[in-house]
């Protein structure tokens, strides 16, 4: 993502829209930083990054082979961020051999499809 490994952080929270269709562009705000005691939020606000680009779709493979890969490209990405549709509208991230990543208490790596 390339957040500084300066900057605090102890959790993010992502916005992804994606525009059109397949090829088209999408738009991705990640805030991170800081919990602010006894809320939800972010102390001071926290920090937030907004990154644009491209993305592709792909049929599934390896481990989510029924499922639908998304690759998301950008200028301010380091490698391109993989999700999996597992079902509508539930996405997980996975890394480059499609393994889906692993969360805990403090981390979690599914997006939900909100409608607006």
């Amino acid at each position: 993502m390339g957040i500084p490994t300066s900057d605090p952080c102890e959790f993010m929270k992502w916005r992804l829209d994606m525009a059109g269709k397949e090829g088209d562009s999408f738009y991705l705000s990640v805030r991170y930083g800081m919990t602010e005691p006894n809320t939800n939020g972010f102390h001071n606000g926290g920090t937030e990054r907004r990154i644009q680009g491209k993305y592709s779709i792909e049929a599934g493979k390896a481990s989510a082979q029924s499922s639908r890969i998304y690759y998301f490209n950008s200028a301010d990405l380091a490698a391109p961020l993989i999700l999996v549709e597992l079902e509508n509208g539930i996405f997980h991230f996975a890394d480059k051999t499609f393994a889906l990543l692993v969360g805990n208490g403090g981390w979690g790596y599914v997006l939900n499809k909100a409608s607006l």
